[in-house]
């Protein structure tokens, strides 16, 4: 069982939660939005501060809460949620679905590896999304896979979730599925691009290179320095 069904009228890390409000920039509401964006502009330019306006059009969405558990049991009024947006996935589960219905073991291991290849396929394809399994409620009514798309993150109010836990909130992973999410979430915000060691100083750049401990890996970094123009002391 990867998830749970009682909130026990608290909000947690990897909670799941449905029909929350997603406000990103393309919510903006357009109509006139040129005006607003030219006083703004028009503002700085005269030292004003800017009092511009703008209408949104929430969309809900599902999502899971990514704020720590301990930012959220302190938070104050005001704070907010850092809320990960789930996407449907489509995988074909017809051969599953009929699983009952297969006679021999060759038929039915078949069957698993077909499922098993399509959810690994996903996952390593897309390695900057996170994958959630089949959401099957205690009513009987089954929803997803999922995947976390960690480019699409919003905010919204602590307070408007913990207020109506019994509109928003759905379900929550079990405890050893968040310590995986919570590496997960490590490993996308901490990553070191590639491209961005090679715009590095002398210093800090040896410093690296000589961290990847690969000579091959160094070589590599090394070429691709120079295609930008980067030269170390000692190239020169």
């Amino acid at each position: 069982m990867y998830y749970k069904f009682k909130h026990n009228d608290r909000i947690e890390q990897g909670d799941i939660l449905f029909d929350i409000p997603k406000i990103l920039p393309e919510s903006l509401y357009t109509v006139g939005i040129d005006d607003e964006w030219n006083f703004y502009v028009d503002c700085l330019k005269t030292d004003k501060r800017p009092t511009v306006k703008f209408s949104v059009l929430p969309e809900p969405t599902m999502g899971v809460i990514l704020t720590q558990t301990c930012n959220i049991e302190n938070a104050k009024k005001g704070d907010f949620l850092v809320i990960g947006e789930l996407k449907k996935i489509d995988i074909d589960y017809t051969s599953y679905e009929d699983f009952k219905k297969l006679t021999s073991n060759k038929q039915k291991e078949r069957c698993i590896k077909a499922i098993n290849h399509q959810i690994r396929d996903f996952i390593r394809n897309k390695p900057n999304d996170h994958f959630f399994p089949k959401i099957n409620f205690p009513n009987g009514t089954k929803l997803g896979p999922f995947h976390l798309k960690f480019k699409t993150i919003f905010l919204i109010p602590t307070e408007l979730v913990k207020n109506n836990l019994d509109i928003f909130w759905k379900a929550r992973i079990i405890d050893h599925a968040n310590v995986v999410l919570k590496d997960k979430i490590k490993n996308y915000f901490t990553r070191l691009a590639f491209d961005d060691c090679i715009f590095m100083d002398d210093s800090e750049f040896k410093i690296y290179r000589e961290s990847l401990g690969d000579p091959e890996m160094q070589k590599i970094l090394n070429e691709s320095r120079k295609k930008y123009g980067f030269y170390l002391d000692e190239d020169t």
